[in-house]
């Protein structure tokens, strides 16, 4: 069962992340609910908040909405849809 991505699969999305100038996130990578399972999310969080200062724009709604919550980065990106059905 996967609980969480692994680093060398973040290493992957950042790749992509990195070259898109609107990223629209829906979803958690891990189950964020259990600290052991939160890194992968906490580390592509960090890549949408590090490219949304690079001045892409940035769509978070769903589970990735709530782990912005949790941790307090709401103000980190350009929007936060609190309905994540929308997607």
């Amino acid at each position: 069962m996967g609980l969480d991505i692994e680093p060398e699969t973040t290493k992957q999305f950042a790749e992509v992340v990195k070259c898109a100038k609107t990223i629209v996130r829906n979803g958690a990578a891990g189950v964020f609910g259990f600290e052991n399972f939160a890194k992968g999310t906490k580390r592509l969080r960090n890549v949408v908040v590090e490219e949304t200062k690079n001045g892409a724009t940035t769509i978070i709604g769903g589970d990735t909405a709530t782990a912005c919550a949790n941790w307090e980065t709401e103000d980190k990106v350009s929007h936060v849809s609190t309905d994540g059905g929308v997607f």
